[in-house]
């Protein structure tokens, strides 16, 4: 019950991430919490990087800030040249103040408030992604009034579907997101939109957790022939993010498969970098949830082993029943099914059901692999519940940073 690969591994019998020996760890910090490992994320970033550089374009590397807003993992990012995906006011100023410079951010999101775009264009990030013409018709009209020129993307509805869960899947005609291709041609040409506004570049983004790249690829050609029909120099075209990661081991696209692609299906030469916008590929493998056992209990024909975790700490699983791997702090060849739940007043509270795992006893804890995408930010104080500190360690094992409840 180890994953090397993941820096899961036991020594002495003692349960380690990396070179944190997780029993001392909770004896310093309550649980539940989360763990990130520094040297993941840079490995994780770094391999990123690299492949985004092999593909024969300039490219920028935009972490999307949704998947892990925890200011030092931002800050370790920008130091190493990221830039960020924002999604709202908030996220936009955690960019900046962890350092990462406003040429190096992007704005998507369908529902941009007014003064979400005044602070955008205030701060003259690198490009508003535009997702429908009354959005294009506002931030003409707010940049007149501050008399800027704003930098504005199309983001493009491919109408494809991908294969993943319904609820992260975003770039078919039924979803809400982006604007078509003909409506995005017949915007270009009312001149009147565009007394403030200067179209930078082309973006597209059809879904997470994304593990075959056929959807991908479709939405990729389409944005392509875009650019071409629309004949004019873009500074990029922004291919959004999603690429998959292997949360039991399953097969997915891997980061080279997922470049190839992009250099095969983008071949419009009018425009100068490409953009990607990855979140769960760098973040989810750098950090583990780590909760610790209340009690253990039999009802009927099922065990449980009841944790402090709750649903509203680490809601992936009841929303979209993903299955992470859980590790005991204790290896044992006896194993027995349980279902893993948490003390939420709600059924859905469960992190696993009937999975083979030792008996574990009050105190023991055990953790969630692939916890540092989409777990605290995603959190809420439901049940008033608080919210699970976040704790940064080093490859040594030592602590970086501990951020508050």
């Amino acid at each position: 019950m180890e994953r090397k690969d993941l820096g899961i591994t036991f020594r002495k019998g003692k349960l380690r991430f990396y070179d944190c020996d997780l029993h001392d760890l909770i004896n310093k910090f309550p649980t539940p919490l989360y763990l990130y490992s520094e040297k993941a994320l840079i490995q994780n970033a770094e391999e990123f990087q690299v492949a985004a550089n092999s593909i024969g374009h300039d490219s920028l590397v935009c972490f999307a800030l949704k998947a892990n807003p925890n200011r030092s993992i931002l800050k370790t990012l920008a130091k190493k040249g990221l830039g960020g995906d924002v999604v709202s006011k908030g996220e936009l100023l955690q960019a900046l103040e962890a350092g990462i410079p406003a040429s190096k951010i992007v704005f998507s999101g369908v529902g941009k408030q007014l003064s979400e775009i005044e602070l955008a264009l205030q701060k003259n990030i690198l490009s508003i992604n535009i997702e429908s013409l009354d959005e294009l018709c506002s931030i003409n009209d707010i940049a007149k009034k501050f008399g800027r020129t704003a930098n504005v993307a199309f983001r493009l509805n491919p109408n494809v579907n991908a294969v993943t869960h319904k609820h992260i899947s975003t770039g078919s005609g039924l979803h809400k997101f982006g604007m078509e291709r003909d409506e995005i041609i017949s915007a270009i040409r009312q001149k009147e939109l565009w007394t403030h506004c200067r179209l930078v570049g082309l973006s597209v983004h059809i879904g997470s957790q994304l593990r075959d790249l056929t959807a991908t690829e479709a939405a990729l050609k389409v944005i392509s022939e875009l650019a071409q029909d629309i004949a004019m120099p873009l500074d990029f075209i922004d291919v959004g993010g999603g690429l998959g990661v292997s949360y039991q081991g399953e097969k997915v696209a891997s980061t080279q498969d997922y470049m190839k692609a992009v250099a095969k299906s983008v071949t419009a030469k009018n425009f100068k970098r490409i953009i990607f916008e990855p979140g769960r590929k760098i973040a989810a493998s750098s950090g583990l949830f780590v909760t610790k056992v209340i009690r253990t209990k039999s009802c009927l024909n099922s065990n449980f082993i009841i944790v402090d975790g709750g649903m509203n700490d680490f809601l992936r699983p009841s929303m979209y029943g993903a299955q992470h791997q859980i590790f005991p702090s204790k290896k044992s060849s006896n194993l027995k099914k349980y279902s893993i739940v948490g003390p939420v007043c709600e059924t859905a509270d469960c992190f696993a059901r009937d999975l083979p795992f030792p008996e574990l006893e009050r105190d023991d804890f055990l953790v969630l692999a692939h916890a540092g995408a989409y777990g605290r930010s995603m959190a809420s104080n439901y049940n008033l519940r608080s919210f699970p500190q976040e704790v940064l360690i080093n490859e040594k094992g030592e602590l970086l940073n501990v951020s508050p409840t």
